[in-house]
């Protein structure tokens, strides 16, 4: 969790250097990440803080983690098809992102 809280110290300090790209929503991304991990320690960690009414999953943080990891992975999709400029390649990055979605 250290790391994700000092690469997103690095981008911000960054930020107007790739503001005007796709990359501009990056710190986002990082910060969701960092509180996503700080809430799963939470859980983890805590029966107060448990996601679900039942003992038995009192402490599972697997739909924090699976949501963020849809959220982190959509972003990368976005990011490679505004990077890439062949047509072709981008509807392979589109059906990819699609058969992701379903399968998770």
């Amino acid at each position: 969790m250290l790391f994700y809280a000092l690469a997103l110290i690095m981008a911000i300090i960054r930020y107007p250097k790739y503001f005007h790209t796709p990359l501009k929503y990056l710190p986002i991304v990082l910060l969701y990440t960092v509180l996503n991990e700080t809430l799963g320690l939470l859980v983890r960690g805590y029966a107060d803080f448990s996601l679900f009414f039942n003992e038995f999953y009192m402490n599972h943080n697997w739909l924090i983690f699976n949501i963020s990891n849809l959220f982190s992975s959509l972003y990368f999709y976005y990011i490679f098809i505004k990077f890439i400029s062949n047509l072709k390649f981008k509807k392979i990055i589109l059906y990819g992102a699609f058969i992701y979605i379903l399968a998770s």
